[in-house]
């Protein structure tokens, strides 16, 4: 049975990982707010240091925030295998 991208989201937030999720999920959200600062600030720096501070920090934060993404749809992916290995299971244990 295939679902779409939004009931797919929706089950990663339950279930026994849920709260890792939705953790994932605030930090997503967490992250890029940090980035878009970081941004807005390296173009308003006035010296090379805090342009390289702020341009690093730029990098970790999209970084880290693209790290809890990829978290996020591979625990989703998860969730789908498990319920195909189920289906197959079932047709098995019927023939």
């Amino acid at each position: 049975m295939a679902t779409g991208l939004w009931s797919e989201m929706g089950r990663a937030f339950r279930g026994p990982l849920g709260w890792v999720g939705k953790l994932c999920l605030v930090y997503i959200f967490v992250f890029f707010a940090v980035t878009v600062w970081a941004v807005v600030q390296l173009f308003s720096a006035e010296t090379t240091r805090d342009q390289i501070l702020y341009a690093v920090a730029a990098l970790a934060a999209f970084q880290i925030a693209a790290w809890c993404k990829l978290y996020l749809y591979m625990l989703m992916n998860r969730n789908a295998l498990e319920d195909r290995l189920a289906s197959i299971e079932k047709r098995l244990e019927r023939s």
